[in-house]
């Protein structure tokens, strides 16, 4: 710490040498800030690192367990009515509709982080100008607000509204890794890895397409069971992308500082 200091002095006196006369510096408040720095970097702190190859695995996991403890939750209730649930219709009704807005904002928060994470792995490794970069910071958004918002407006009430949180919120995802596997740049990329990544977006596509479909092409209430399989499909092949960061995300060091 002495050394920021000191170089802190030493920008100071250098800029007392080099200044015009036609400006004034306020050279009070440069020390005071100096000595404030100085007073911070005294303070006891607390360095916990944060395993981020780790953190993004559990938010691959976080998911599909959450769809499995509602569908549990949802049997339990004896609400199983000849068909298999979707995991939205699971999350329906009272105390299940608290349950789900709950987990669906903490899925929000993982996924924005896992994506965050990698979003910093993509922005060290390429130029400030690459043009994707505008764009995965709008579908990290995109991802979060998607998520709350399917989570906040039960399909039973909110219907139209839970569909379009439900689409932003997939597709963002899907468009975020989409752009991130064509990239030809990636020095932590293997073909082994590239081709398990095309083979998880597939189906995850397809997932998404046979959920939309499903309406209009099957019967009434095995349209739902499929929509079901669809929307599973759809979820794990999609997070499974995240698990085939490890290498990536590994390079990254970062850590909360508690004061």
């Amino acid at each position: 710490m002495k050394c920021q200091v000191k170089k802190k002095s030493e920008n100071l006196t250098k800029m007392q040498k080099e200044k015009p006369n036609n400006v004034k510096i306020d050279e009070k408040a440069i020390k005071t800030c100096t000595k404030n720095q100085v007073k911070n970097s005294e303070l006891p702190k607390i360095n916990i690192p944060l395993n981020i190859p780790h953190f993004a695995f559990i938010s691959f996991l976080y998911p599909p367990m959450v769809g499995v403890f509602c569908f549990v939750v949802y049997a339990m209730q004896g609400r199983i009515a000849g068909y298999f649930p979707t995991i939205s219709e699971t999350g329906t009704q009272y105390p299940n509709n608290k349950i789900f807005g709950q987990f669906m904002s903490t899925g929000a928060l993982t996924t924005m982080l896992t994506l965050f994470c990698y979003y910093c792995y993509f922005r060290l490794t390429h130029s400030d100008t690459n043009k994707k970069l505008k764009f995965l910071r709008v579908f990290i958004f995109g991802s979060g607000g998607g998520i709350i918002g399917l989570g906040f407006s039960p399909i039973n009430e909110n219907h139209d509204r839970h569909l379009l949180s439900a689409v932003c919120g997939f597709l963002s995802i899907l468009i975020f890794e989409l752009l991130i596997l064509t990239d030809k740049h990636n020095p932590k990329s293997s073909p082994a890895k590239k081709k398990l990544q095309i083979g998880s977006l597939l189906l995850a596509f397809s997932g998404f397409a046979l959920f939309a479909a499903s309406k209009y092409v099957f019967d009434y209430r095995f349209d739902i069971t499929i929509s079901s399989i669809a929307e599973w499909i759809l979820l794990v092949f999609m997070l499974l992308v995240w698990a085939t960061w490890s290498s990536e995300l590994g390079s990254l060091e970062m850590s909360v500082v508690l004061l």
